[in-house]
């Protein structure tokens, strides 16, 4: 594909996405969530709903290959500025993610985590590794644990999300053992959006491992950040939380 046509195609989504969001006037308070999401990226204020009715309509190209409006929409995520215009990218690679090569998939995810840099984002892309990763766990495996020591936030956020979108991933990737030693590298992270990502994790393994997750939480209940904790005890009985709540109050005593 050359890169005139290419840069055509990017222009494309983003002009729809614009007339869109000048259609719908959306307001300057709806805007504002460049706070809430955390993102330096500019925002139309375009609601999900909106982004993916888009989305599902027509473009130019949508009689492309696969492969080929991968690369499409693998330029769009990389010379984008704006949240919506990247979204269409995220909605590509989760929609097509079980029909794509699971490795370029997870190849392309990894990239593109290299330039995320809000909570939405991140976590669609989540959902997408995980459906493409179940298939190659070894890979998969290898991945996640690259992702779980890195420098980037949104990496380390995402070894822990990513694990709680497929149930499967608890099975047939990783074992309680593997699990913890991921928990653990993460349990002193002093990132708010790491430390909501552990809580989910905990809270979840608990639907396969729930022996397991009682005995981690007894052991580091009183390790374990405000966020992480209150997230993790989420689902599991009011009586045991208590003994573990105590457990941290106690600690802060001493």
């Amino acid at each position: 594909m050359q890169e005139k046509q290419l840069h055509a195609y990017i222009d494309e989504i983003k002009i729809a996405l614009l007339e869109l969001a000048e259609t719908n006037q959306t307001d300057f308070q709806y805007k504002q969530l460049e706070k809430y999401f955390g993102t330096q990226l500019q925002i139309l204020g375009l609601s999900m709903g909106d982004q993916r009715m888009l989305y599902q309509e027509s473009f130019s190209f949508s009689n492309l290959a696969l492969e080929e409006k991968l690369k499409i929409y693998y330029a769009v995520w990389k010379q984008s500025t704006i949240y919506e215009v990247r979204f269409q990218s995220v909605f590509f690679i989760i929609k097509n993610a079980k029909k794509l090569d699971p490795n370029l998939v997870l190849e392309t995810i990894n990239s593109w985590m290299e330039t995320v840099d809000c909570w939405p984002h991140s976590d669609d892309l989540a959902k997408a590794s995980c459906i493409a990763g179940i298939k190659i766990p070894k890979q998969y495996k290898s991945l996640i644990q690259e992702w779980n020591t890195s420098e980037l936030l949104w990496k380390r956020r995402q070894s822990a999300v990513a694990l709680v979108r497929e149930r499967k991933a608890f099975v047939d990737v990783f074992n309680w053992k593997e699990l913890e030693k991921l928990f653990l590298n993460l349990i002193d992270d002093k990132t708010y959006m790491v430390q909501k990502g552990l809580g989910w994790a905990l809270r979840d393994t608990g639907r396969i491992y729930n022996q397991e997750l009682l005995r981690f939480l007894d052991k580091y209940a009183t390790a374990l950040s405000t966020v992480a904790f209150s997230t993790a005890t989420e689902k599991i009985d009011l009586s045991e939380k208590e003994v573990f709540k105590q457990k941290r109050i106690m600690h802060r005593k001493k």
